[in-house]
């Protein structure tokens, strides 16, 4: 059963705009984006409310989006709330903070997905012989590490250890999952920045009124 979408798009006017969907409306959530045709261009809007099509309501005007790109939401209800309150009291279009929410892949409207890489854990099995010194060096890695440790980080640590992972998944030593790919930590140290006077007076002056929702305005 056809259904309504009403959706923000990235454009200056403050308001939503209304596209048809075959699709029935428990197939879609608030949150999603959509691929449409919007003054003749491509572009990737955020369904923000949905509505049944009635006996009396005249569609015909109305364009069908060119595609559903989300099954489920890609922004959480807390985060549309705020966005919806940015727009509100900045009077600005709702298309375009969404559009400073969303990282460029996805504005473009890439695929909501994570770069995968393999994780190896550590299993309950023992060791009842002598280990190689690569492979022998990953185990104790792994002891460490109880939630697991990823190919790049092993890499990092004791270099191409392929041959010694593969060898210990054989042996039943340690198992391998596919999770998503996290920045390796630095090691660089963060030097604290040093304040002059009116800057940390600023800061006072705002913390003190952390606990409240308060504008700040500091003119020199």
């Amino acid at each position: 059963m056809t259904c309504i979408l009403h959706i923000s798009v990235p454009c200056p006017l403050r308001q939503l705009f209304d596209y048809t969907s075959d699709l029935p409306i428990s197939e879609w959530e608030i949150g999603a984006r959509v691929k449409i045709n919007f003054a003749n261009r491509l572009c990737t809007g955020i369904v923000v409310k949905l509505s049944e099509v009635k006996s009396d309501t005249d569609i015909t005007k109305l364009k069908a989006i060119e595609e559903k790109l989300d099954d489920k939401k890609l922004i959480p209800d807390e985060l549309m709330q705020t966005l919806l309150w940015v727009s509100r009291y900045y009077h600005h279009p709702l298309g375009e903070c969404f559009q400073t929410a969303l990282p460029k892949l996805l504005r473009t409207g890439k695929p909501a997905e994570l770069d995968k890489e393999t994780w190896w854990f550590r299993t309950d099995i023992t060791v009842d012989k002598k280990m190689g010194s690569k492979q022998q060096q990953c185990l104790d890695l792994l002891e460490d590490y109880a939630d697991g440790i990823s190919q790049s980080m092993f890499k990092q640590y004791l270099g191409n250890v392929s041959s010694s992972l593969k060898a210990l998944e054989t042996a039943g030593l340690i198992s391998q999952q596919q999770k998503a790919k996290l920045p390796i930590p630095s090691n660089e140290l963060n030097v604290d920045l040093i304040l002059n006077q009116q800057q940390q007076q600023i800061v006072e002056n705002v913390w003190q009124k952390k606990k409240n929702f308060s504008p700040f305005y500091w003119k020199e």
